[in-house]
């Protein structure tokens, strides 16, 4: 059994598997939700409702394959902005310091 992903992710967020195998079998394949995911996560089979995923979760898809498949998701993505909370404030003297390799006054 094997996965064929499509994807062009960062830059779009729907993600496509074609399941392939040589003969119809009974398999589970794991579907991580990010735990940066925004909301919760539907996953379609053939275009079918398949399962929900919680961010952070994994959702078993536990079933016969015959090898026609395709496992689709949209990855539930959001802007946020966060507080840098690095070791030292970020600042023009810090900006020149990492960009020269030397220290330096502006």
């Amino acid at each position: 059994m094997g996965l064929q992903m499509e994807t062009a992710f960062p830059f779009s967020p729907e993600v496509s598997l074609r399941v392939l195998t040589r003969s119809p079998l009974h398999s589970r394949v794991r579907i991580r939700v990010p735990s940066w995911a925004s909301t919760n996560m539907d996953i379609f089979i053939d275009d079918k409702k398949a399962a929900t995923g919680k961010p952070g979760a994994f959702v078993v898809l536990d079933r016969r394959w015959d090898g026609r498949e395709r496992i689709r998701f949209t990855l539930p993505m959001s802007f946020r902005l966060t507080q840098y909370e690095g070791m030292e404030p970020f600042t023009a003297w810090t900006l020149t310091r990492w960009s020269t390799g030397r220290f330096s006054w502006l």
